[in-house]
């Protein structure tokens, strides 16, 4: 028999990020346990970035993974607006 992991975030995000796009899963877990999961793609210029922060904002993400094979400059500046570096508009 399967044991089941026990959630310990309440909403959390993953973050694939590519040359030129990032796919974003959103999981969240309800009041009564049911898990909701919505997936979106982003570009990977400032404002796409920007509006991809937002969305997590919206959604309530407290924790956020990134994987990544693409360029160092390509995840730095993916980091760089999720920590709030380059929130200023």
């Amino acid at each position: 028999m399967a044991k089941v992991m026990e959630a310990i975030l309440r909403c959390c995000a993953g973050l694939d990020v590519h040359s030129k796009s990032v796919a974003v899963c959103v999981r969240r877990t309800d009041e009564q346990g049911e898990i909701r999961a919505q997936v979106r793609t982003f570009g990977t210029m400032s404002r796409d970035l920007l509006g991809l922060c937002d969305w997590l904002t919206e959604e309530g993400a407290t924790h956020v993974a990134m994987e990544s094979t693409s360029s160092t400059e390509r995840r730095g500046k993916c980091s760089s607006h999720l920590s709030g570096a380059g929130r200023q508009r």
